[in-house]
């Protein structure tokens, strides 16, 4: 029984930080201050890429670029897909943890083998969590590696 509420705090508390971040972003964002977001994405040593359901990045920084070998521009391209840095033997494993990122909307420490642009495979871990549009609809899914 202790178990139960214990896991319910720590979805809340997940949700809450989720919460917050959309919210952050939303006001930075819908104040004109996205070149402002942008430059603090790009500062940090880590991957933050945010990208639609269907595996189409609207953002990634330069340390996620960079990562994979890859140019900013090139990733956010309308025909690049998240398969393209995905090894062809851990599409399904991601393709799962998808799924469960739209049920329960964030994932930690999900592990798989990444590609670079010249082939070479790397291990790679994210965490991600479901962003939701102004209507409450599940928009995209932001990670963090």
């Amino acid at each position: 029984m202790m178990d139960s509420g214990s896991n319910k705090a720590k979805k809340k508390k997940k949700e809450s930080a989720i919460d917050q971040y959309q919210i952050m972003a939303e006001a930075l964002l819908g104040r004109g201050n996205r070149v402002f977001l942008e430059t603090i994405l790009n500062s940090i040593p880590v991957g933050v890429t945010l990208q639609t359901l269907d595996g189409r990045y609207l953002f990634t920084n330069n340390f996620a670029a960079d990562m994979h070998g890859y140019s900013p521009e090139e990733i956010t391209h309308p025909d690049f897909r998240r398969e393209a840095i995905i090894a062809p033997h851990d599409v399904k494993l991601i393709y799962k943890a998808i799924k469960s990122i739209k049920k329960d909307r964030s994932t930690k420490k999900l592990r798989f083998t990444a590609l670079k642009k010249d082939g070479t495979e790397f291990r790679k871990e994210t965490d991600a969590g479901l962003i939701f549009d102004a209507e409450n609809k599940q928009f995209g899914i932001l990670v963090i590696s």
